[in-house]
């Protein structure tokens, strides 16, 4: 109960940023778990074209509050919203800011059993499944 409690102290545009998460992060899940990975390269950039590496600090204020609040409502999704479905999701909002990033998949061997992973780049950080990527070898990126 304490979750709504937060979300309804919240200003209104904060609640409108929660509730365009929380959309997106099913509609990627839903996207990534039903249609073949062709039918998305088209909507997540270039392939293997990375964005510029600098952002304005206005851009940047937004990019790190887009990547907080992705990384907060992923874990309060009824779905498992997964690295993909956060990397997903943080690009195309980021993309109706106007804001160029960079989504990366990579993948790692572990046992004999190959574990893949998802990451998205805006300016010079990391906002979304940004631990342990030196483990993962970058297979393909998508970019601005």
């Amino acid at each position: 109960m304490s979750q709504f409690y937060k979300f309804y102290q919240l200003p209104w545009c904060s609640r409108w940023l929660v509730i365009e998460t929380f959309c997106l992060l099913g509609i990627t899940r839903f996207l990534s778990f039903w249609l073949p990975f062709r039918f998305l390269t088209p909507h997540l950039g270039n392939v293997q074209q990375e964005s510029r590496t600098s952002a304005t600090p206005a851009q940047q204020l937004i990019i790190d509050q887009v990547g907080r609040v992705v990384r907060r409502v992923s874990h309060h999704t009824p779905w498992t919203s997964n690295c993909m479905a956060q990397a997903m999701t943080a690009k195309w909002m980021l993309q109706r800011r106007s804001i160029s990033s960079t989504l990366y998949i990579g993948v790692h061997k572990v046992n004999e059993q190959v574990a893949a992973h998802a990451w998205l780049r805006a300016g010079a950080s990391v906002i979304t499944g940004g631990t342990h990527l030196e483990q993962y070898r970058q297979l393909v990126c998508f970019g601005e």
